[in-house]
This record gives C-alpha cells, sequence and structure tokens, in this order.
C-alpha cells in the first residue's frame, strides 16, 4: 500500500543567494522519500513533499543544519 505524500512549509533562515537556496534543495532532495522540495529564497522557506513514513521533521531539520543553514523554532 502506498503512503500518501504530505506537504509542509519549512523556514530557512541564512540564505542570501540563489546558490543557497540550490544547496538547500539538494540537501532535502536527497533524503529518502522526500518526493520534491522547492527551496524560495525571498520567502525563506522550503516547500516539501514527502512521505511521513520515511522521513520526519526532525530529519528534514538536521537536513537544512548540515547544509549550513537553519530552521527557526516556532513560538510555543
Amino acid at each position: 500500500m502506498k503512503s500518501a505524500l504530505e506537504t509542509i512549509e519549512v523556514p530557512v533562515r541564512g540564505m542570501d543567494c540563489a546558490e543557497c537556496a540550490e544547496h538547500v534543495q539538494r540537501a532535502l532532495a536527497a533524503l529518502p522519500g522526500v518526493a520534491s522540495a522547492s527551496v524560495l529564497l525571498a520567502a525563506e522557506k522550503a516547500v516539501i513533499r514527502y512521505d511521513p513514513t520515511l522521513v520526519d521533521r526532525p530529519a528534514i531539520r538536521k537536513a537544512v543544519e548540515g547544509a549550513g543553514y537553519s530552521v527557526p523554532t516556532p513560538p510555543a
């Protein structure tokens, strides 16, 4: 049975050029379970379609941080 894909928006801080956005996009797309990743430089966010049975939000955050950028924690 195939799992339904979910779409999330993740804020990304620290990008200042198109190359930065491409770097984040490649890091996210490399995760198993990520069907697509679009990084919007001007909006400082990534829109990710993923299979939640294969990848979770902490793994997505780790990929962004591994690329050298940060994911701000939402206020509680």
